[in-house]
């Protein structure tokens, strides 16, 4: 039994010593792969090995050139096992060396990539098989610039959204993006918005299929930005609801984020109804409304519904259209109140008037808050008088 014993131990001794010769014997680093037409190495390249009697043990890392720079993204990965038969296991993953930001898109912030994480098996990663490479799992972090998001819920940190994409291609960054919530365009703080998941788009020659630009059109094929489809937007406190404890908030579609700012057309209908709106002593509603906001600025922006007169009832109420802007000094909106040329009925005179847009409506504010209207009518009344009356 000893004897066979020294005898193994023998000639373990000379493997280990065959091994240690071959590793002598190479001359890292080793890349297996071809050259592209600028003389980069776009295989895997071997940069350490350590032959064991029966498998080895090698470090391999992926290099990629970062476009419009003069560094590179480095994917790596220790000891994986090498047998005879090739990789021992069937899909390498090769992690992120380190934290790497992307030069930014014109107008926009660089674009982050997460560093992967082996412990937590998180972060950016390649993975390859027994054929080569497969794709690039990225994970990151866009940091939206102040002069375009702020946040309401922690003013004093920046906008941050995270985002993992899946790709074949390098450069070809489309991908999914977190949700954002209480932000506003900077300088529309009284417009605060809460946006569910959306898309990324880094990509240089294609665009997501269901990315839409606010007027329903796709964008150009070298559009760059990000696309949030759905929305939530809170209106300023002068149109807040009397019977709720919120603000006042509809749904809308189509956020876009570029680099020419924030733009998005904010459509709502039934916000609130006569008995939740108040003018003063006098009921209103806002049967629907749109905010226009392009390229980071509030746009000429609408509602519409009816105000209620002293000498309605019920249901009854002279309708209008409003539109609001920032004012001159930017610090406040301008409102207008229209009478829309519609007939309504008034149960108490018995009649029935078609106000003329020539009406005047005059609704001043004071404190944030409407005040009772001025109404000028003018138009026709048709009396519905009874012939026993």
């Amino acid at each position: 039994m000893a004897d066979a014993e020294g005898l193994l131990n023998s000639v373990t001794d000379k493997l280990n010593q065959a091994a240690g010769a071959v590793n002598d014997f190479f001359t890292l680093p080793i890349v297996l792969g071809a050259e592209n037409e600028d003389g980069l190495n776009q295989g895997l390249i071997i940069t350490g090995i350590d032959f064991g009697p029966q498998s080895a043990l090698i470090n391999a890392e992926v290099v990629i050139p970062i476009p419009n720079s003069d560094n590179f993204i480095r994917f790596k990965a220790n000891g994986l096992k090498v047998v005879p038969n090739g990789i021992a296991d069937f899909e390498m993953v090769l992690g992120l060396g380190g934290n790497v930001a992307l030069p930014a898109v014109p107008g926009m912030e660089p674009i982050s990539f997460v560093a992967y994480d082996e412990e937590n098996e998180s972060g950016s990663y390649i993975t390859l098989d027994c054929s080569g490479f497969v794709e690039f799992n990225l994970v990151g972090q866009y940091t939206f610039p102040t002069s375009q998001l702020v946040s309401l819920d922690t003013p004093d940190e920046p906008v941050t959204a995270t985002f993992q994409m899946n790709t074949t291609e390098w450069g070809e960054f489309i991908g999914t993006i977190g949700e954002l919530n209480r932000v506003a365009v900077a300088g529309l703080e009284d417009f605060p918005i809460t946006a569910g998941a959306g898309i990324l788009d880094f990509s240089t020659t294609t665009n997501s299929e269901t990315v839409l630009l606010p007027d329903g059109s796709a964008p150009p094929d070298d559009w760059q930005g990000f696309y949030l489809p759905s929305l939530s937007m809170e209106m300023p406190a002068v149109f807040s609801n009397a019977n709720a404890s919120t603000p006042t908030t509809f749904t809308g579609k189509d956020l876009i984020i570029d680099g020419t700012g924030v733009t998005a057309f904010v459509t709502g209908t039934n916000v609130f109804d006569l008995s939740d709106g108040t003018l003063g002593s006098w009921g209103y509603s806002m049967d629907s409304v749109q905010v226009n906001i392009v390229q980071s600025s509030l746009a000429t922006s609408s509602f519409a519904g009816g105000i209620q007169l002293p000498i309605m009832s019920g249901e009854e109420a002279m309708p209008y259209t409003a539109t609001f802007a920032p004012n001159a000094a930017g610090d406040d909106l301008d409102i207008s109140f229209v009478a829309t040329p519609r007939e309504a009925t008034i149960s108490l005179l018995k009649s029935r008037f078609v106000f003329d847009s020539t009406s005047v409506i005059t609704v001043g504010r004071q404190d944030g808050t409407f005040q009772t209207p001025r109404v000028e009518m003018s138009g026709t009344m048709l009396f519905d008088v009874d012939s026993q009356d």
